[in-house]
């Protein structure tokens, strides 16, 4: 198991349709989602993190609408982590 990597059974459970999970590479979210729609900074319990935000509004409203991926940010040569993956409708 890699550094940052969960179990196999709490990964597998943890992972989006193209397996995608917690404690990848953020650099692993543009690989299968391509460039986000926007990229912003944020915060989660006072660390900072990056915010990709992706819209799926030509999908219809019986498909979530937005994804939202939450990374660490790279630091010390080493690459930012996904710590949070949201697919939601969009806030208004």
């Amino acid at each position: 198991m890699g550094a940052g990597r969960l179990p196999f059974p709490v990964r597998r459970a943890l992972e989006n349709g193209r397996g995608l999970g917690v404690g990848d590479i953020a650099a692993r979210v543009v690989e299968l989602y391509e460039e986000p729609d926007s990229r912003s900074p944020s915060t989660k319990d006072g660390q900072p993190l990056e915010l990709m935000y992706y819209a799926f509004d030509w999908a219809g409203p019986d498909v979530p609408q937005v994804r939202e991926v939450l990374c660490t940010k790279e630091a010390d040569g080493k690459p930012g982590r996904v710590v949070e993956i949201t697919l939601a409708a969009p806030s208004l």
